[in-house]
């Protein structure tokens, strides 16, 4: 299997998503760096932290996020498989961010 062929199968596992979660994606992709909580997402994605935290929770079940322990107040944290980071941050029309989120 070559990058393109995982690109690819990444690209329409995304666009696969209704397109109010792919802006979300892409979103939290290009501006989320490393692991973050529902409460830092709730921030960056403009959500309550109760919505935000449904909305990264059917990603994880989805396979597009990932559970990533525990921060130190015991929240959640969630990060991209950097490859998967890479191809949503990339899908065209997204507008860039220069904000960079990190946990805690």
């Amino acid at each position: 299997m070559s990058t393109l062929d995982v690109r690819q199968i990444l690209s329409a596992a995304l666009r696969q998503r209704p397109l109010s979660e792919r802006e979300l994606i892409r979103r939290l992709a290009v501006c989320a760096a490393g692991e973050f909580t529902a409460m830092a997402a709730a921030v960056l994605l403009r959500l309550p932290e109760n919505a935000a935290e449904e909305f990264l929770e059917r990603l994880v079940e989805a396979s597009l996020l990932e559970a990533h322990g525990i921060d130190a107040t015991g929240a959640p944290c969630y990060c991209f498989h950097p490859l998967l980071r890479l191809t949503a941050a990339s899908l065209e029309g997204f507008p860039a961010e220069g904000e960079v989120l990190r946990a805690g």
